[in-house]
């Protein structure tokens, strides 16, 4: 590892991702690092939250609690920014656990089951850094969430067709277009971390993953 290259400052990768995957990802499988992604991606994740201005989030508190029948009290507006906080916290968490749960996948099937040659370091660094799109996409739709007034609000499938309550109006939702773009890179860079692994085969076993996760949350109701 001592002639190999140091990676760029993490913005630089944090562009790269998003414009040349593949060129990332092959220097990432020579130098697998990982924790200043997940950390950038912490925080695009949990700016995305703290940019939407309290009545957003006073507006949504308002909505639940009439929603469920209860009459909103005075200090309905300290529930707003209380509900703001835990969401941060809460995004941190996920954003960390989602991250190794991925990567763990991601070795799994292709690691052990398939036989590549790719380590859980090396696919854990892709996958911090594929997730950066997520997290760019989460900042790119604040505009959105403050125009609907939903802090949850994402840019995905379900916004695109005129479908009723239920599961696949659920289903279609959880398919966020960003997060599904992270995936297709996490297949690029499972194809640059062993070449001999397709890349339609990495994109179809990345996509069935989403469509996976979708399907199981999509029985949580909303």
């Amino acid at each position: 590892m001592a002639d190999v290259p140091p990676l760029p400052h993490i913005w630089i990768r944090c562009v790269q991702v998003l414009v040349a995957p593949g060129r990332l990802f092959a220097a990432l499988r020579e130098r697998p690092l990982w924790l200043a992604a997940m950390l950038l991606g912490v925080g695009l994740a949990a700016g995305s939250a703290v940019l939407i201005p309290t009545e957003v989030w006073d507006a949504m508190v308002r909505r639940q609690m009439l929603e469920s029948g209860m009459a909103p009290p005075d200090g309905v507006q300290l529930s707003g920014t209380s509900l703001r906080i835990v969401t941060v916290i809460g995004i941190a968490v996920f954003w960390v656990v989602w991250s190794f749960v991925v990567s763990g996948f991601v070795t799994l099937v292709f690691g052990l089951l398939l036989g590549d040659g790719g380590r859980f370091r090396q696919y854990l660094a892709v996958t911090t850094h594929a997730l950066l799109i997520a997290g760019v996409g989460g900042l790119l739709t604040v505009p959105l969430r403050i125009i609907r007034g939903d802090p949850q609000v994402t840019l995905n499938l379900g916004l695109f067709l005129p479908l009723g309550p239920g599961y696949l109006l659920n289903f279609l939702t959880m398919l966020d277009l960003f997060l599904l773009w992270s995936y297709v890179a996490i297949a690029i860079g499972a194809h640059e971390i062993d070449p001999r692994r397709g890349l339609g085969s990495a994109t179809v076993v990345m996509v069935g993953f989403a469509i996976l996760m979708a399907g199981l949350a999509a029985f949580v109701p909303r």
